[in-house]
């Protein structure tokens, strides 16, 4: 039920999901097996119960959004055994929980994610795919949404994660922080796992 002016709109009920699914051309996973609703109360809508598989695992999502004079929003995601394939040659598996929050001028995007797996395809050029992300990005627009966004992500491993090829297997660990914004990211504090990566032969 939609009642108020457009500037002003008050919205009561809610939409119930069942069996939906969402995917985007330049995400790696899609999200399908949604399931659970949305809830409006006047000027707030609540999500509730929100589940959906992606990467195989499970997914969580929570949180609110207020539409009064400006859109607030509190968000949550949480993901158990998700595998992703990115990029390109990489398969890994992943624990994470993410929290965006503040408004549409003004977000951020915080959370953690633990790698518990890394898998390399034969055809994988490490060294190749480093200097490509080395290389100057073209300058991204300054009116761009993403650069409303700021970034504040860690990513860890289990204790000795294992790196899996078909020539070799690398013991290691992964401690990255990605900062910045979604328009410029950047990471920091690079692990010794990487390191021992870039020492490997060439041919590996």
């Amino acid at each position: 039920r939609i009642r108020g002016t457009i500037p002003k709109p008050s919205l009561s009920g809610q939409v119930r999901i069942t069996e939906g699914a969402v995917s985007y051309i330049d995400l790696p996973n899609g999200l399908s097996n949604i399931n659970g609703a949305l809830v409006f109360n006047q000027d707030r809508l609540q999500v509730q119960d929100l589940t959906a598989v992606t990467g195989g695992g499970r997914l969580t999502l929570g949180g609110s959004v207020s539409y009064t004079q400006e859109i607030t929003f509190n968000l949550t995601a949480a993901g158990r055994d998700i595998r992703l394939r990115y990029p390109e040659g990489v398969s890994s598996s992943v624990d994470a929980s993410f929290t965006f929050s503040g408004t549409t001028s003004n977000a951020l995007l915080s959370g953690d994610v633990t790698v518990s797996r890394l898998a390399l395809n034969p055809q994988f050029d490490f060294a190749s795919y480093l200097k490509k992300t080395q290389l100057v990005a073209i300058p991204a627009n300054p009116k761009a949404p993403a650069n409303n966004v700021r970034l504040d992500v860690r990513i860890v491993s289990t204790p000795q994660l294992q790196v899996q090829s078909s020539l070799a297997r690398v013991t290691g660990n992964v401690d990255l922080r990605i900062r910045g914004s979604a328009a410029g990211p950047r990471v920091w504090d690079a692990s010794a796992f990487w390191k021992a990566i870039l020492r490997l032969p060439a041919q590996l």
